[in-house]
């Protein structure tokens, strides 16, 4: 199971100018909710249209959209 694709509640991606990230950033921080807020990547023009990550490893892995359906959330 790949956890990129795993339905995961009560998360949110914010996408803001990068010149107000760090401001953003540290008012969710304060926030009770907010303990584990986290800068986790930009938005550049190498791959228009693309997301990729960095694995572990050090090299980079494309972001494909879901490919048949998503597993079930178990409430």
């Amino acid at each position: 199971m790949d956890p990129l694709y795993i339905a995961n509640e009560g998360k949110a991606v914010i996408v803001v100018p990068k010149k107000h990230a760090e401001e953003v950033f540290q008012v969710m921080k304060k926030h009770p909710l907010g303990t584990g807020t986290a800068i986790v990547g930009s938005i550049t023009d190498r791959h228009p249209g693309k997301v990729t990550m960095k694995t572990m490893l050090g090299g980079l892995r494309w972001v494909d959209y879901l490919t048949g359906d998503q597993l079930p959330r178990i409430c």
